[in-house]
């Protein structure tokens, strides 16, 4: 992989820190758990892409093949939800 490839993605690792330290400054109950969840999301998102990116390769937009797309969602979608949930 090159420097491109390991920058991909970094916007929502940015955004997942952004809420983690929004939680950390908020007094309010509420909107620290909303933002800390929200941290967790954008990481479980940020873990999915990864994880799918080392298990399949590059993404190749003319790949028709349903069972690798839908194998691609369903880990990137069991990294949000362990996250979400806090496993």
């Amino acid at each position: 992989m090159n420097d491109k490839d390991y920058s991909r993605m970094f916007q929502w690792f940015l955004l997942a820190a952004c809420f983690y330290a929004g939680a950390l400054y908020v007094q309010q109950p509420q909107i620290e758990t909303g933002l800390w969840k929200a941290g967790h999301i954008t990481s479980g998102a940020f873990l999915g892409y990864w994880i799918d990116r080392h298990l399949f390769g590059r993404y190749n937009h003319d790949d028709k093949y349903v069972p690798r797309v839908l194998a691609r969602a369903i880990i990137v979608a069991a990294a949000i939800i362990g996250m979400a949930f806090g496993l």
